[in-house]
């Protein structure tokens, strides 16, 4: 089965759009899946179900920032480059389905597994291809 696929199955166990995402890369992100489950709990429903910014597309900046950031406290230096990949992952995602706000791609007429097999997929191809 694709990780892809994987994440549906997720969300259709219960899972959040974000923490199905998310939790389907732990391995490569590198941390507990039950970890990354409680972290993005809220960020479902499109943040704490207002319907807003987009569980899913939140996942993928999620595992940009972890898989992008330098980690440099005393110095954050890698913050440019990671909102260039964000911001490079969100108009791929725009490009497929024209926003980001959760209430907006609800009436579009396709369900939250089409967003997060399109997440996984835009992820897959521009920062794990190397990886999976």
């Amino acid at each position: 089965m694709s990780r892809a696929n994987f994440a549906v199955q997720k969300k259709m166990l219960g899972y959040n759009c974000c923490q199905a995402i998310v939790c389907t890369y732990a391995d490569i992100i590198g941390i507990d899946e039950v970890e990354l489950f409680k972290l993005t709990e809220s960020l479902g429903g499109g943040v704490c179900g207002s319907e807003q910014s987009c569980g899913a597309v939140i996942a993928m900046t999620i595992v940009a920032g972890y898989l992008n950031s330098t980690g440099n406290l005393e110095s954050p230096n890698s913050k440019k480059t990671t909102y260039n990949l964000g911001q490079d992952l969100i108009n791929r995602f725009i490009e497929q389905n024209d926003t980001t706000i959760c209430h907006d791609l609800k009436k579009s007429g396709r369900n939250c597994n089409g967003f997060i097999l399109d997440c996984c997929y835009i992820l897959e191809q521009v920062l794990l291809k190397n990886k999976i």
